[in-house]
């Protein structure tokens, strides 16, 4: 694992001594990364685990406990009962989902790891968990709203965990004909991703360690192979996914097509008009920035198209995005004019889906 602060002091040039959450991997449903006959798995999962590091290191927001995922709500002799637990995908299957007590989370959110035949060229996905809510309530319809309002303050203090909303859960339900809403807001808590076990088949069923050896590259120490698809840039991409990235309400409150309205981003590029790709959910496949750790004009982590035989790198204008959701991102050296104007170069790239 890395050492979050020997990686700040080496790579981000500010003074800076706090450090955001953690991103926890977990896994138990996982029999690829952790199998015994594997012999690129413990590789594997020191690619994942650097790449959880680096974004615990650049992202400084703190996330509140989770204690217990039950909250009551009263007012006079009425209550109401909220329950909150998560479905979160199976990243054994793809398909199937977990359902998972958020209970006992501290500073931290928790990603469940695993693998499986997803088709030829499709390299990796993600999700984040979704917060189911289970309600109820017993007592007079007069006191119902002022109840509810309660258990639904208590709710948003408790899995708000001092962060831009995830996700938004609202509803009515009704007591003695009296009808009352709840908006709930949820923070970041957990989530899932996987990975292609054959990666170049389109049949079902895993292929050979040696025949994934031959697509993936696992060591994120090395330079990448050549021909080869970098596992610490995927899992880089796919777990800023999971905070949002595309996928949560703290994007989509920015997000008209393929136009952007976060004020970090637009300042960056000068405008928002065009800068995401036609899936709504990518930057613009072509459009540049600068790496923060080494200055140099790269593609985006972000955008749709994994580069093959080469490392991806976060860069100002990832960063960017990830402040607009709400994210505190570490300081990092403000790039010059020159800098500005590379990132609105595009280049031909090689398209192939990841998420």
């Amino acid at each position: 694992m890395l050492n979050k602060r020997a990686l700040a002091a080496a790579s981000i040039a500010a003074s800076t001594t706090a450090f955001g959450f953690d991103i926890r991997l977990d896994f138990t449903h996982d029999d690829y990364f952790t199998n015994s006959s594997n012999p690129y798995g413990s590789t594997g999962q020191a690619a994942l685990q650097a790449a959880a590091d680096e974004l615990s290191t650049l992202i400084q927001n703190q996330l509140s406990p989770i204690a217990t995922n039950f909250v009551s709500g009263t007012s006079g002799s009425t209550t109401t009962q909220m329950l909150t637990n998560y479905s979160v995908v199976d990243p054994s299957t793809g398909t199937t989902n977990l359902s998972v007590s958020p209970v006992g989370l501290g500073d931290e959110i928790v990603v469940y790891i695993g693998a499986h035949s997803m088709g030829a060229f499709t390299f990796a996905e993600a999700s984040p968990g979704v917060p189911s809510l289970q309600l109820g309530g017993s007592g007079l319809g007069p006191e119902w709203p002022a109840a509810m309002a309660s258990a639904e303050s208590q709710m948003n203090t408790l899995f708000g965990r001092s962060s831009a909303p995830l996700q938004r859960l609202t509803g009515a339900a009704s007591l003695g004909g009296v009808e009352a809403n709840y908006n709930l807001e949820f923070g970041p808590v957990m989530g899932s991703m996987w990975f292609n076990d054959s990666p170049g088949d389109s049949s079902p069923g895993r292929e050979s360690w040696e025949e994934n050896n031959a697509y993936w590259h696992f060591d994120h120490t090395t330079p990448v192979g050549t021909g080869k698809i970098d596992l610490y840039s995927l899992a880089l991409h796919e777990l800023v996914h999971i905070l949002g990235y595309g996928t949560g309400d703290n994007w989509n409150d920015f997000v008209s097509g393929q136009n952007w309205s976060g004020p970090e981003a637009t300042a960056l590029l000068g405008t928002g008009e065009g800068v995401l790709d036609d899936d709504g959910f990518h930057i613009l496949t072509g459009l540049q920035s600068t790496g923060y750790l080494d200055g140099q004009t790269r593609q985006t982590v972000m955008n749709g198209s994994p580069q093959v035989g080469q490392r991806d790198q976060l860069t100002l204008l990832d960063l960017a995005f990830l402040s607009d959701m709400g994210y505190q991102i570490s300081p990092i050296p403000e790039p010059s004019t020159s800098v500005l104007l590379a990132m609105l170069t595009l280049s031909s790239l090689t398209r192939r889906s990841r998420s």
